[in-house]
């Protein structure tokens, strides 16, 4: 009866039990799905979604790295030629480099480095002033001429001739008459002017100095010859005749090739032309098979080396003072009568003027070195860049022999008497 009693009195309780609602997590409402309503489950999307949105990120990021990249040269390029082309008032000295021999000695550029010559020999130096190779010599009045990758050293007047590249001695030799004047080839061929009484010689050797061509000048039909030059290759041959014939002189350009072209006739001659009243003075070879002749009004641009002919001929109407040639330049000093100022202008091988720029001052050493011209006379130095900008124009504390360009920005080299130094110009 008991344990009747104990199951009646639990039934009760358990019915109540499993009557209870039974509450489950997910019956709960979710913060979140009330938060965001539209809330979608992700889908796959098609391939062709894909790629696009794929390639749409890609062209983003090319792009921002195309435009860091066009900002970053805007930058570089506008830094350079803001320290490049504008006008410096001062000048520093970086590096000095003394030289080896109180020997007097000139120096001339030859590639990267330094011609050092005087009396007794010849020697190449680096771009910090030591010694590459050391040629001895003995010259009495040592001349240097040059081509891009040869040049010699000859005593003007004299018989002896040297060849060189940039290892050293390739040759030498010395010739039966006086030398008075000299051109050089790349390959270190030497075509030379002989005086030899009333019919000098015009003589081509190879650099040993063995004979290639030996011609000897008629004064009477041909004129005397002044100036002479070798094209790059050594095949071509120009020379400028001086005639005067009853108180009018005139100057005759004649060009030959030796080399087995079907134009060339038994006197090598290829082509010849007369200018009256002008005296030729300088003649040379650019890298593009021109050959130009420097009048002392004019200049007359030759084409077509087989045959040359004239491609322009460019009238100065202005006194010239100087002049110096680039492979792609030729440049000139001007005086302009009545004025104080000089002009420096320059042309290209078209005979096209791209640059005219006035400046001050007298400088009798003039040259050009990749895009900047250099003059300097005693401590005073004015460097022009081609586009026509004074980039300095100062005194320094030594005389220069030489300036040219050094490695960085505004840092040039200047060779004196005493030591080889590294400049800088500032503001």
């Amino acid at each position: 009866m008991i344990k009747d009693k104990q199951n009646t009195e639990g039934g009760p309780h358990q019915e109540e039990e499993q009557e209870r609602p039974v509450h489950r997590i997910m019956d709960k409402p979710n913060p979140m799905l009330r938060d965001k309503p539209r809330l979608k489950v992700a889908q796959d999307l098609p391939p062709e979604e894909v790629s696009r949105r794929r390639w749409a990120k890609l062209k983003r990021r090319v792009n921002f790295i195309f435009l860091l990249l066009l900002f970053l040269i805007m930058v570089v390029v506008g830094n350079y030629i803001l320290l490049t082309y504008r006008f410096h008032g001062y000048a520093r000295t970086s590096s000095i480099y003394a030289h080896s021999s109180e020997e007097t000695s000139n120096y001339e550029i030859f590639e990267n480095g330094f011609v050092r010559f005087n009396h007794e020999g010849v020697m190449l130096l680096n771009q910090r002033n030591r010694e590459q190779w050391i040629q001895p010599a003995e010259f009495k009045t040592p001349t240097f001429i040059s081509s891009d990758q040869s040049f010699a050293i000859f005593d003007q007047g004299g018989n002896r001739v040297q060849v060189f590249n940039s290892r050293g001695l390739i040759g030498e030799f010395e010739t039966s008459f006086p030398i008075e004047g000299l051109s050089v080839s790349d390959q270190g061929i030497v075509g030379v002017i002989l005086r030899h009484g009333n019919a000098p010689l015009i003589m081509v050797f190879d650099a040993v100095g063995n004979l290639l061509v030996e011609k000897q000048v008629p004064l009477a039909t041909m004129g005397y010859p002044i100036t002479l030059a070798l094209s790059r290759d050594g095949t071509l041959l120009a020379v400028s005749y001086l005639s005067v014939n009853e108180g009018r002189i005139s100057s005759t350009v004649v060009h030959y090739n030796f080399a087995n072209v079907p134009s060339v006739g038994p006197d090598f001659i290829v082509s010849s032309n007369k200018f009256e009243d002008k005296i030729v003075v300088e003649l040379f070879f650019t890298e593009d098979d021109l050959s130009v002749a420097i009048a002392d009004t004019s200049f007359i641009i030759f084409e077509e080396l087989n045959s040359p002919v004239i491609r322009e001929h460019v009238y100065i109407e202005h006194e010239i003072i100087s002049v110096f040639y680039t492979n792609d330049y030729i440049g000139m000093v001007l005086f302009h009568q009545g004025q104080t100022e000089y002009e420096l202008r320059l042309f290209n091988t078209y005979g096209e003027e791209v640059m005219s720029r006035d400046f001050t001052g007298e400088y009798s050493n003039i040259r050009m070195i990749e895009n900047d011209i250099f003059m300097f006379e005693g401590s005073r130095v004015c460097i022009i860049s081609r586009q026509g900008v004074i980039r300095f124009q100062g005194n320094l504390e030594v005389n220069p022999l030489l300036v040219m360009p050094a490695f960085g920005v505004n840092r040039f080299h200047v060779m004196s008497d005493s030591d080889l130094r590294i400049i800088t110009l500032i503001r």
